[in-house]
């Protein structure tokens, strides 16, 4: 599972816009945990046992008035955007606004949002028979 592709939408049309280098995905964001390698890694390497990741999509919608605040504050679009003329900005912002074109039901914009749940014990968490950590 990758992140959500209705938001990269936005993200790569920007970056395009402006020849922007789309962000690594072990660059802070709201993508760094895309990977559940990379949090199994993290986990780990911060002695967490048990360690136990698992996608789940989550339904969500977002109402027309809110969708260029959102993805204007999110990601690397805010930042091009406050170091840009107002033409540039103009453009991005259509560049990016088009590429939700997509995902429009009504007057809200439908997606299904690729989320991760983990969990993992302490590893100096005294467990049980079954593997359950205790305090």
């Amino acid at each position: 599972m990758g992140h959500s592709r209705w938001l990269g939408a936005g993200q790569a049309a920007a970056c395009r816009k402006e020849s922007r280098r789309t962000p690594s995905p072990d660059e802070p964001g709201q993508f760094a945990f895309a990977d559940p390698d990379r949090i199994h890694r993290i986990l780990t390497e911060s002695s967490w046992t048990g360690i136990d990741i698992r996608p789940i999509d989550m339904a969500c919608a977002l109402p027309e008035r809110e969708l260029d605040r959102y993805f204007t504050l999110l990601g690397p679009v805010g930042p091009i955007l406050r170091d840009t003329d107002d033409r540039t900005r103009t453009q991005v912002t259509e560049t990016a606004r088009a590429a939700f074109d997509a995902y429009w039901h009504g007057t809200n914009v439908r997606f299904t949002a690729a989320c991760w749940t983990a969990g993992a014990r302490a590893s100096s968490a005294p467990t049980d028979s079954t593997g359950t950590a205790h305090a």
